[in-house]
């Protein structure tokens, strides 16, 4: 299993289901150029383009990255990936995916804003615990994030980050890695964009 707990490695990037060269390029240069902790592969409404994504595990993989698939452990397993994340995460789905996925994936979940749900998931053996994404944003991301940072030692992911200085002060409140937003891929300069958060990520961690 890949770790993704290692300081200096950070950044948290959530892949779009469809990857436009564009996309791919900005990929491309961004796990090339920045540390980047773990790939994440998103589910969309339509089925996987399997060669497309398998040939991201492999990419992404080759860089000594760990990669998750969403919500789907047969795909997690067909493809070769690293785990897991279960974005819509309970009792019932995380004992499911960890019985066949195996104690050596990664295995994280978001629980919305479910606190008991979400201690409960760490306390079953949860890798990680995101925050972030509907319905949780803004100030209330912010707010879980810091307690949870203040309580527990199992690490947490601050979900849909907008750019630099958002994804500072997430970092001081105790995020332990960052995810920009999906939108940011979309940008002409997306690998400048995602450049500038992992930079931010490492300041902000060297001057705490």
């Amino acid at each position: 299993m890949m770790a993704i707990t290692d300081p200096q490695c950070e950044l948290y990037l959530k892949l779009p289901p469809l990857l436009s060269r564009e996309v791919k390029a900005a990929f491309e240069q961004t796990i090339a150029s920045v540390d980047v902790a773990c790939v994440l592969l998103a589910q969309g409404d339509t089925a996987p383009d399997l060669a497309q994504a398998s040939e991201i595990v492999r990419r992404t993989q080759e860089f000594g990255i760990a990669v998750l698939v969403e919500n789907d452990s047969e795909l997690a397993l067909v493809l070769g990936a690293d785990g897991l994340h279960l974005s819509d995460a309970d009792e019932r789905s995380y004992g499911q995916a960890r019985s066949r996925l195996g104690n050596a994936a990664i295995l994280g979940v978001s629980c919305g804003d479910n606190r008991h749900t979400t201690m409960t998931l760490a306390e079953m053996g949860a890798d990680y615990i995101a925050f972030g994404g509907a319905p949780v944003a803004g100030e209330q991301r912010a707010e879980l994030i810091a307690w949870w940072s203040e309580i527990f030692q199992v690490p947490c992911v601050a979900l849909d980050v907008d750019d630099a200085d958002e994804a500072s002060r997430l970092v001081e409140l105790g995020a332990d890695f960052v995810a920009p937003a999906a939108s940011l891929w979309l940008a002409e300069d997306a690998a400048s964009k995602l450049s500038k958060i992992a930079a931010s990520i490492t300041e902000t961690r060297s001057a705490a």
